[in-house]
């Protein structure tokens, strides 16, 4: 929970007063026990704010550093302090008593700051995903205190959990939060992922598991913590659960560290931005990947937070027989995921582990329920009319299995939905519907049946008649959603799992508006004819996507310089491991491929990796960078400027010229009209973790070839392109598309 600050002012200064302080919740306080017998608790009282190391004023007495009181001596004695335990008074209090203050009188400030509070949430309601409750305190005492009840924290779902195969032997285990909700143990230090560092400064945020970590040992406080006060027990932990493996099954190869928002799997980013694999309690710090063993068909997977991450958790693990071949997922595969330690413990303790979460001993529901997420939330271009959102995915249980039933989703956006439309009157829209995660090239099982890759399914057919699949395409039923109609859906019953997968959807962007958290959401519900949990979510961010300036260089030469609003807002057209422009096809459900494209689906079955076979989910460009010129003069005739351009981070973008990107090395001279000329980049590469910025250098010419000095009068401007100003659904205008009218610089 957050801290509790108490600011003083007024009385007349003198011999301190002993006082008492409570703090109530509106949830069980579970912060650690550390004595038993009188109950004392790590919550912890600070006065003045005192720091670790020096001499710190408080009460106005001095003291060195960090001094644990004992409560009822008078501020200044022996054996006082401005550190002060609390001691549980409640299931939902904790209470100080004999805090020595002495008031600061009329232009003085007493600063008292409790910190180190814990509380059960799970009591807390909240409406779903991206809704939040609220944990409220309420402080009484025997001083008067002014607005006595404040929020302390919020409470919300903490881990989506998804699983997706990527081949017939591996899958990818998806660790996702609606907030920046997973924490390290401690505070990153250089030393190590694991070594831990002390937290003793108050009022700072450290972003993680332990709180406050007091130094009552001064002039040593720069090691580790001294004691388990507000020292939690581990950092955030992810447990999955692969059940059903088969008797053939010897082990599950994982990585010893997994990424954040790397689709490839082929590298981690450096730390502080992984997790480690735990095993038997400890975590493998080295690189490679380690294969767990397989009982009785189950395995479980463990991983720890190391630092906050930038996005979701990949883990990509691989099925292996006794021989460590990599053997294919049988059928029975069933996947779960948590935060972990479990524990039904919700009141204070001195023995359960900081962080916990509720372990239920309920069994699988009968009834059929789905759950909505959004595994990715991507953060999307505030000027783009076609931006991709990220998919919406309904995980289903319960009900009892049988034939299928048909089913009607409509996905509603906050703002246009701008997904490509094929035909009138219908207005078949490339958003699609996927069941159960079917990947290219191999056998899926969906709603209990064998289909052969990916199959486009015929609507109000059965599952496993002839004719249905495992795709559909939806239909633009407003200008702001879309729906799936006679969808066959067969319960998976009390132990199964049925997933829903919506992509492809776009937005336009320029409508979002309002705030969570200090960011532009854009919202999506959803309406079916099976009942959906929370079925509302965020399922993207907008942000300005570019900065643009430019700077002359020399009389005759300007340098155009356009910089991501954040990473990953210049993305190339879509994936291309072999080269720049060389495209493959993004058909594996729930993979990252980091391109204007979306989900390509392969409905040829033995033809998968040709690029792809139809416009569905395939971007019409990359992102492209547009310069505008004007003001150049009578005698300007062209403007010189690279064929390429590239930076530091390995990104590279195209000059294009007739809509083609010219390959050759080399410069282009553009042709100036009217005093006016156009210039025209397309990303090819992009690094999307880190902020790119491109410089595009232009030489003037005149008629001769012969450099010319830009006249006074000279204005540049850049902006994102394509240029189209549809803010609706079209079949026909390009994704991504941008708004006109860039301002100039």
């Amino acid at each position: 929970m957050a801290d509790i600050v108490v600011n003083c002012t007024g009385g007349t200064p003198g011999p301190s007063t002993p006082i008492e302080i409570t703090v109530e919740l509106s949830a069980n306080l579970t912060s650690r026990i550390l004595n038993t017998a009188t109950a004392g608790s790590e919550a912890l009282l600070l006065i003045d704010e005192p720091q670790p190391d020096g001499v710190n004023t408080s009460n106005g007495f001095p003291y060195n550093g960090q001094v644990r009181g004992t409560p009822g001596i008078a501020a200044g004695a022996s054996g006082s302090g401005n550190v002060y335990l609390g001691v549980q008074a409640s299931d939902t209090s904790v209470t100080w008593s004999g805090i020595p203050l002495v008031a600061p009188g009329p232009s003085g400030t007493r600063t008292l700051r409790i910190t180190n509070l814990r509380a059960n949430a799970t009591t807390e309601t909240i409406a779903g995903p991206w809704s939040v409750g609220d944990v409220n305190a309420t402080i009484s005492g025997s001083m008067p205190i002014g607005d006595p009840t404040l929020r302390v924290g919020f409470t919300t779902f903490g881990l989506y959990f998804s699983s997706a195969y990527t081949s017939p032997s591996a899958a990818t285990l998806t660790f996702a939060g609606a907030f920046p909700l997973f924490h390290p143990r401690t505070a990153y230090n250089q030393a190590g992922p694991f070594v831990l560092t002390r937290q003793d400064i108050p009022g700072t945020y450290y972003g993680t598991e332990s709180q406050f970590t007091p130094c009552f040992s001064y002039g040593n406080c720069a090691g580790p913590p001294e004691t388990s006060i507000g020292l939690a027990d581990s950092g955030t932990l992810f447990a999955a659960r692969i059940t059903g493996l088969g008797s053939d099954a010897a082990f599950l190869s994982v990585p010893n560290e997994a990424c954040f928002l790397f689709p490839n799997f082929t590298m981690c980013q450096p730390e502080p931005d992984d997790l480690y694999l735990i095993v038997n309690g400890q975590p493998v710090t080295s690189a490679g990947n380690t294969s767990l063993p397989v009982t009785n068909g189950t395995v479980d997977v463990l991983y720890e937070v190391t630092a906050p991450p930038l996005g979701p958790y990949f883990v990509r693990v691989t099925l292996l027989d006794a021989s460590g071949d990599p053997l294919d997922f049988p059928g029975t595969s069933a996947f779960a995921g948590g935060l972990t330690p479990l524990s039904t413990v919700g009141t204070a303790s001195a023995t359960a582990p900081e962080p916990r979460f509720m372990a239920t001993t309920a069994g699988p529901s009968a009834s059929m329920i789905c759950q909505m997420s959004t595994p990715v939330i991507p953060t999307v271009r505030s000027e783009g009319l076609a931006e991709r959102l990220g998919d919406i995915v309904l995980i289903c249980g319960g009900g009892t299995t049988g034939p299928s039933t048909p089913v009607d989703v409509t996905v509603t956006l906050g703002t246009n939905l701008t997904s490509r439309t094929y035909g009138t009157p219908a207005l078949g829209s490339e958003g699609l519907l996927l069941i159960d995660e079917p990947n290219p090239s191999q056998i899926n099982m969906t709603n209990g049946f064998q289909y052969n890759g990916q199959i486009l399914g015929t609507p109000g057919v059965a599952a496993g008649a002839p004719g249905s699949g495992n795709v559909y395409m939806g239909v633009q039923s407003s200008a702001n959603s879309v729906t799936w109609t006679g969808i066959p859906f067969v319960p998976p019953g009390a132990t199964g799992t049925r997933v829903l997968r919506i992509v492809n959807l776009r937005s336009n962007a320029t409508m979002a508006s309002g705030s969570l958290y200090g960011l532009t959401p854009i919202y999506a519900s959803i309406s079916t004819n099976v009942p959906v949990t929370s079925p509302s979510a965020v399922v993207a961010f907008a942000n300005a996507g570019l900065t643009f300036s430019s700077a002359f260089a020399s009389a005759s030469t300007v340098n155009l310089n356009f910089q991501e609003g954040f990473p990953g807002a210049f993305l190339p057209r879509i994936y291309a491991p072999v080269s720049p422009f060389s495209y493959s096809r993004q058909d594996v459900p729930g993979e990252i491929y980091y391109s204007e494209s979306q989900f390509t689906p392969c409905f040829s079955n033995s033809n998968c990796s040709s690029p792809p076979e139809s416009s569905i989910g395939f971007a019409n460009t990359g992102a492209e960078l547009l310069a505008q010129l004007t003001g150049l003069g009578a005698q300007a005739a062209s403007l010189n400027v690279p064929n390429q351009v590239s930076n530091n981070l390995s990104s590279e973008a195209y000059l294009i010229v007739g809509g083609q990107p010219v390959m050759s090395a080399g410069n282009t001279s553009l042709p100036v009209a009217n005093g006016a000329v156009e210039v025209l980049y397309e990303i090819a590469t992009d690094n999307p973790f880190a902020i790119d910025s491109f410089t595009i250098p232009g030489t003037l010419l005149d008629v001769s070839g012969t450099p010319l000095a830009f006249p006074p009068q000279a204005v540049f401007s850049g902006q994102l392109a394509p240029v189209n100003n549809t803010g609706t659904t079209s079949p026909t205008a390009p994704e991504p598309r941008f708004v006109s009218g860039a301002p100039p610089r």
